[in-house]
């Protein structure tokens, strides 16, 4: 089932909404890009969907259930479904060896020893690193990109339905950024996970989704499938907190 964002507002406080009326839907095996000024609320949309943040009214529905309404134990359980990879996720890396890191998730979900080997190399294939070589490595002792790598394995390894990413591939070079954006893409077409991804890159936009939205001044402002949007964003839209656009 889809992931339903309906009429959703938020803030952190009494005062402004940072986002308002949020309403749009992912479906199954979709990629949903999203972009949008700094600032414009981006990052509090993913946590929202992800059941960190609850909204100050609206509804964010998972599979038939509103994330405000679950129990915490029910709350964990839908987690287990949603593969969320926030801004260097390299940081969030602790454990001793390539392995174990990318284990994590497997082994909290109790799988056999044989099930949770095939789960982590697996994921690291996903990714482009070779299991055997690479799994008894400190991640510590990787270059920053490769880390990364490993961190979005952890997440792939849960084998999720749902992949929130928060800017995936920011500060990586041209070639990097097109093997991790490969990688996501692979997720999508030869798993049938549904992506949504906030980015600042048009070329992750474009290689990696389906359909962009575009966040300004806290309205969901662009909604629709990229090739017809990159033609009517002239026409339709003007403001000056959109992104560059390629034209």
């Amino acid at each position: 089932m889809p992931i339903e964002v309906k009429n959703v507002s938020f803030a952190y406080s009494q005062g402004t909404n940072i986002l308002d009326q949020a309403c749009f839907s992912l479906k199954n095996g979709e990629a949903i890009g999203l972009m949008g000024a700094t600032g414009s609320g981006k990052s509090t949309l993913l946590a929202l969907m992800g059941g960190f943040l609850k909204p100050f009214s609206g509804q964010i529905i998972i599979n038939g259930e509103d994330l405000s309404q679950v129990s915490r134990r029910r709350l964990a359980h839908i987690r287990t479904k949603l593969g969320m990879v926030v801004q260097f996720p390299e940081d969030q890396i602790f454990e001793r060896t390539v392995f174990d890191d990318v284990a994590f998730g497997p082994r909290q979900q109790r799988l056999s020893p044989h099930d949770i080997e095939e789960s982590v190399n697996w994921a690291l294939d996903m990714v482009g690193l070779p299991p055997k070589k690479i799994g008894s490595i400190s991640p510590l002792s990787l270059s920053a990109y490769d880390q990364r790598r490993v961190a979005l394995a952890g997440v792939l390894a849960n084998k999720p339905l749902y992949l929130l990413l928060d800017e995936p591939t920011a500060g990586l070079d041209f070639e990097q950024k097109k093997a991790l954006s490969t990688a996501i893409k692979r997720c999508q077409q030869e798993q049938g996970m549904s992506i949504f991804m906030v980015s600042h890159s048009w070329e992750d936009i474009i290689n990696i989704c389906d359909r962009l939205m575009v966040l300004d001044q806290r309205k969901l402002i662009i909604n629709g499938n990229i090739p017809e949007i990159i033609k009517e964003i002239p026409e339709k839209w003007g403001s000056d907190n959109l992104p560059d656009l390629p034209f």
